[in-house]
């Protein structure tokens, strides 16, 4: 994003400005989360006291979103609440609502600042972010900064942000930090500043102290996540705009695991890379997946080019990590490649003489820096007074295996690791200095991928494949490295499943019957299966006819599937909803032979040659245990993970890798029809079209990594998915 600067006049913004502002205010008492002053009512401030000294800056009110909203700390509208989420933990969800506290700035003789995180799922650049304001339930005269960056006031913008079009991304988390002064307004988006207005905001500042209310969110159908909101009172120093560095949630192990700044594993194509002159995204299969193919014989004309921030989130932490695994892939001799770079950043795209600002990760196990600091990393600056370069005879890829590069920068120290194993390390001697990446790392724009070299050195882009590019804004250490590849190397169950679908391809080799979609939900989730509303046979989602036909000879088959109430928001409407079912063929009412059905609500049937319906005397427990409505188990509005297992004399439901029901068969029922005669079952549906005639609608739930495996899966098994997802 580009630094804007806009000019207005006092009198331009004077008249957007309402002559009297709503004075009643609802009465609600107020404790704000923290240590903040408690008010009798909403919209009424408590006296400051006299003769008290004001700071020049200090934290006015600070929102953290740690614990459950409750009315005595908030005035709540539409649905925002508190959940989890796997960069920050516990954060506000803006599901189309809006939250209030009382302002308690009370005055502010030099500026009001803003902080927050932010994160987009579905937002509309117009919305507001947050707003100052009288009315008490926002209404249409506030001070507010919507999405796209803009200052406005009573619906007017007065302070446009061109060029800030970027502010929220999808997925990703943003600190931004709003400076409103009497003199101008600044935004700054992870400590950089991306736009600048000079103007009179006497008035405006004025209208933001007097208002009895601070909102976030904006009431309407937007959906983002917000995180560490503060209030500060006058103008903000480097230290409240800096980006901070994030504290990251621990795993059930207790390790910390690590967030890069940037990552693309190119299972969306290119994503937002692009792809400069020839090359392309295929699929290698595995836990590969998509990678990059870059294309053999150019020379500055074949490489990847990331976004231009990538290299921007270092200012505070003054640290780096790039990571990305590496197959020679296209290439067949060493010595085609043996000088080529892996990664290369410039200030801009240039032809022949890639000089300063300058970072290049070479192949071979060497690096340059030249970003107003600079250095070579040469022999006398190697711990092992001499640098070890690995290439032709030495090639680390020759194998045309898979394998893990990584680079570590601070001001005075970098690092290269091979799958894990440190093969440089460099110290610089005072006069040399990696500083400049940090405090000039925006001026990196040009960032590459697989080529661009350096300087003019006449060395091709090498025709490598590529898979999960990540950049760090911090050191990673040699454990950390090897946490990476172990997890990558890892084998996934799912991996073994004869049929799954994760959607980041979209609809894949399904098909949606009826209403429904593919959307993407951000995070881990990505893409997944969007059922639509209130249907009744109507909207679902048909698997490949084929599913059920891999069980005959292993007598197993084991259902799996992520599963988030999503469009639905009163449990009692699919407290009956099937799941997942399957059935001969395509029926309108009268599904009952053959036929598969596992219902939302944890219990089971089988009509397939043989059958059961799984009742209470064949339960281990003497009665089915039974989820809904009131024992809703995804009420919550949070993934759950769904898990049926079948053998031919039992059955068993899993909730989040917990056993809820189990079942023995008597020996009068039976599911071996199901593995005997699977293949009778080729209209396979996930999300509906409920069994029998019985009138229970298609539930409107979000589905994730739907998977079947010709096996019965261990609980065990069942927890290591979810603890590979979550």
């Amino acid at each position: 994003m580009n630094k804007k600067k806009l000019i207005l006049t006092k009198q331009s913004i004077s008249r957007l400005l309402s002559a009297k502002r709503i004075a009643g205010h609802l009465a609600v008492a107020v404790v704000l989360v923290g240590s903040l002053v408690a008010c009798d009512d909403w919209g009424q401030k408590d006296p400051p006291a006299g003769g008290q000294i004001y700071p020049r800056l200090s934290a006015i009110s600070a929102m953290p979103f740690n614990e459950e909203l409750d009315a005595e700390s908030f005035s709540l509208w539409g649905t925002p609440l508190v959940q989890e989420d796997d960069t920050l933990g516990n954060v506000l969800a803006l599901n189309g609502g809006k939250l209030a506290v009382a302002n308690e700035l009370e005055h502010a003789e030099s500026g009001v600042g803003i902080t927050m995180w932010a994160k987009e799922i579905d937002v509309d650049a117009k919305s507001l972010l947050f707003a100052f304001a009288n009315n008490s339930d926002l209404g249409s005269e506030y001070v507010g900064v919507n999405a796209a960056g803009q200052l406005v006031v009573d619906g007017a913008v007065i302070a446009d942000a061109q060029g800030v079009d970027t502010l929220l991304i999808s997925g990703k988390w943003r600190y931004i930090a709003a400076d409103i002064s009497a003199t101008g307004y600044k935004l700054y988006s992870d400590g950089n500043l991306v736009y600048e207005s000079t103007q009179d905001l006497t008035d405006v500042l004025n209208e933001m102290v007097a208002a009895a209310y601070f909102y976030i969110g904006a009431g309407n159908t937007t959906e983002y996540l917000v995180d560490n909101v503060t209030i500060y009172r006058n103008t903000m120093t480097s230290k409240e705009i800096a980006r901070p560095a994030v504290k990251i949630k621990k795993d059930d192990g207790g390790n910390t695991p690590k967030v890069p700044v940037y990552f693309n594993d190119f299972e969306k194509g290119a994503g937002d890379a692009t792809i400069f002159g020839n090359g392309a995204i295929e699929n290698k299969g595995g836990v590969w997946g998509s990678v990059f193919s870059n294309a053999l014989n150019g020379m500055r004309a074949n490489y990847l080019v990331l976004p231009e921030d990538v290299l921007t989130h270092s200012a505070e932490s003054k640290a780096l990590t790039i990571g990305v695994w590496v197959n020679r892939g296209n290439e067949t001799e060493s010595s085609h490649y043996m000088w080529s770079p892996l990664f290369t950043a410039y200030g801009s795209q240039q032809s022949n003489d890639n000089t300063w600002p300058m970072l290049a990760c070479q192949y071979r196990g060497v690096l340059q820096v030249n970003c107003t600091t600079w250095s070579d990393y040469v022999d006398a600056e190697n711990v092992d007074g001499v640098n070890h370069v690995y290439h032709d005879a030495t090639d680390w890829i020759a194998d045309g295996e898979w394998h893990y590069y990584t680079a570590t920068f601070t001001e005075t120290t970098a690092n290269v690791y091979f799958d894990g194993n440190l093969v440089n390390s460099w110290v610089l001697d005072g006069e040399r200095s990696a500083a400049g990446l940090f405090s000039n790392g925006f001026d990196l724009k040009w960032i590459c991928l697989g080529g661009n070299q350096a300087w003019n050195w006449g060395d091709p882009d090498p025709g490598f494949w590529f898979d999960d590019i990540a950049i760090y804004n911090e050191e990673l250490t040699a454990e950390d490295i090897n946490a990476i590849i172990t997890r990558k190397m890892t084998p996934n169950p799912q991996s073994e499943a004869v049929y799954f679908n994760d959607f980041e391809n979209g609809v894949g080799d399904a098909t949606i019957f009826g209403n429904g979609a593919i959307e993407d939900k951000g995070g881990v989730w990505g893409s997944v299966f969007s059922n639509a509303l209130n249907g009744m046979r109507a909207n679902y989602l048909v698997l490949p006819e084929d599913v059920f036909t891999h069980s005959a000879e292993s007598k197993a088959v084991t259902i799996g599937v992520w599963v988030n109430r999503g469009n639905e928001t009163e449990s009692s409407h699919y407290m009956w909803s099937p799941l997942f079912t399957a059935y001969g063929s395509q029926q309108s009412k009268d599904n009952t032979w053959p036929m598969l059905a596992c219902q939302y609500r944890g219990v089971l049937q089988v009509n397939c040659t043989t059958w059961s319906d799984y009742v209470d005397a064949e339960n281990v427990d003497g009665a089915n245990h039974v989820y809904h409505d009131a024992t809703d188990w995804i009420a919550d509005g949070e993934w759950h993970y769904y898990t049926a297992t079948f053998t031919e004399t039992t059955a068993k439901v899993y909730f989040d890798g917990k056993l809820v029901n189990s079942w023995v068969l008597d020996g009068e029922r039976s599911a071996a029809g199901l593995f005997s005669n699977g293949s009778d079952l080729k209209w396979i549906c996930l999300g509906g079209n409920q069994a029998w005639n019985w009138g229970d609608p298609d539930p409107g739930f979000w589905f994730d990594d739907i998977a079947i495996w010709n096996k019965e899966l261990s609980e065990e098994t069942i927890n290591e998915i979810i603890s590979l997802k979550k």
